[in-house]
């Protein structure tokens, strides 16, 4: 009769250094979750799972949306099924609860053409914390993978996150968004800016960090109007944000359209569909941005930006890069 701990012993022997590096690092918090778990499924060792799941989130729309997407990502890279668990409970719930938070499961359609987890399955669900405290004993286990996002993962690697991209894209335009307007100047390029505001101050004692001036802003679009009329091109600017008209009037001065406390359906679709889109740091703006083929403008943010977002870092060279690809865009070939 087989030793048990003799077979672990011989099964740890042949595990490379890269894949005990990533589960020490994950045992003591030094790596993502499910960097860690991605890389112990490449090489096998965990428990090769028939597939992931990604639920268990309560808090906002947008980062619901970017949790799905990398797990997605995450499914893509490593070969394993991704099953779809909807959307049970999304924050900053408009009128009825239940009602809200399957808007956002439609709008998005993220769970099309995909299977979906059911509650038959509940049993064979193992959140990939645990998988990654003992991966040898889950060895020959039907099982799902489960975590509330994969980001770790598309962090650490966003050139995954960009494969799932046209998928991701193809699904949002399946869901009817007829009824949705998109302001658009005709002869223009579309400048879409997302000012965070609301649940963002500067003396906000968690968020303040996710705040960006006015003064910045109003310079990135001074700079973007500049770039785009050396180009021979115009921009019509529109601000989307939240709170009083008054605490705006300096966009106004600048030429720019305000929306204020829009719908957030609206809002998302036309930040996804600008010609520029100027990002907050917001996971509404990021999932926007990831929807957009335009031109993104990325100020630094803790989920890293796709290779041809342009970062808003140095004024010299975000000028320059912006000016490249709007010379792009004028040649008829679309960015990024």
């Amino acid at each position: 009769m087989d030793d048990p701990h003799r077979s672990a012993r011989a099964a740890m022997i042949v595990l490379s250094p890269s894949v005990l590096l990533a589960w020490a690092r994950t045992r003591i918090g030094g790596a993502p979750q499910s960097l860690a778990f991605a890389r112990l499924v490449k090489h096998d060792v965990a428990t090769s799972p028939r597939g992931i799941t990604c639920r268990g989130k309560d808090d906002g729309g947008g980062a619901q949306v970017h949790a799905v997407i990398s797990a997605l990502a995450l499914a893509h890279a490593t070969g394993l099924t991704y099953y779809h668990s909807p959307f049970t409970s999304i924050a900053h719930a408009e009128g009825d609860a239940a009602d809200w938070t399957e808007k956002w499961e439609s709008f998005f359609n993220l769970g099309h053409g995909e299977k979906r987890l059911r509650a038959e399955q509940e049993a064979e669900c193992v959140p990939i914390k645990r998988l990654l405290k003992s991966p040898l004993l889950w060895r020959g286990h039907e099982l799902i993978a489960e975590a509330e996002h994969f980001t770790g993962f598309t962090d650490a690697d966003v050139e995954a996150i960009a494969a799932v991209l046209p998928d991701v894209r193809r699904k949002y335009a399946l869901s009817d968004k007829s009824a949705l307007t998109l302001y658009n100047v005709p002869g223009t390029l579309t400048m879409n800016v997302h000012v965070r505001r609301g649940d963002v101050s500067a003396d906000h004692p968690y968020h303040s960090n996710r705040f960006t001036g006015d003064d910045a802003i109003l310079e990135t679009i001074r700079s973007a109007r500049e770039a785009a009329q050396a180009q021979g091109l115009a921009v019509s600017v529109n601000v989307w944000s939240q709170g009083d008209r008054a605490d705006f009037l300096a966009y106004e001065e600048a030429g720019c359209r305000l929306f204020l406390d829009t719908d957030i359906f609206e809002t998302v679709h036309n930040l996804a569909q600008s010609d520029i889109l100027l990002m907050a740091k917001s996971s509404l703006s990021f999932v926007a941005a990831l929807l957009n083929d335009g031109i993104c403008l990325y100020e630094d943010f803790w989920h890293p930006p796709l290779p041809h977002w342009i970062k808003l870092q140095n004024p010299a060279a975000s000028s320059a890069a912006l000016r490249d690809a709007l010379a792009v865009r004028s040649r008829g070939t679309p960015a990024g």
